[in-house]
């Protein structure tokens, strides 16, 4: 099988995390993300020891765009794209509209 370039975002906690891992394990190429990679400096560790990269992606800016090719320059290529990412808007659902 390829090795593949895994783009993964959301890699502080939970599901992103968990994939990184578990794709790094199977031998593919992980570029994992997050908003604020300084605020989990062991997972960063982590993943990097096991032959990742972590970038700082905000997936609410307006230059993400920017951001994502720049992930692509690592290798040269993004082969999946796992957009799991999330943010939250606090309020009760009526004010939300």
């Amino acid at each position: 099988m390829a090795q593949l370039v895994w783009l993964i975002t959301g890699c502080s906690s939970g599901l992103g995390l968990e994939l990184s891992r578990e794709v790094l394990k199977r031998g593919h190429l992980v570029i994992a993300s997050s908003r604020s990679p300084e605020k989990t400096p062991h997972l960063v560790e982590e993943i990097q020891q096991a032959g990742g990269h972590w970038i700082a992606l905000d997936v609410t800016k307006d230059n993400v765009q920017q951001q994502v090719n720049s992930a692509a320059q690592i290798h040269g290529r993004i082969d999946v794209l796992v957009n799991n990412a999330g943010y939250g808007i606090a309020g009760g659902f009526e004010d939300l509209g």
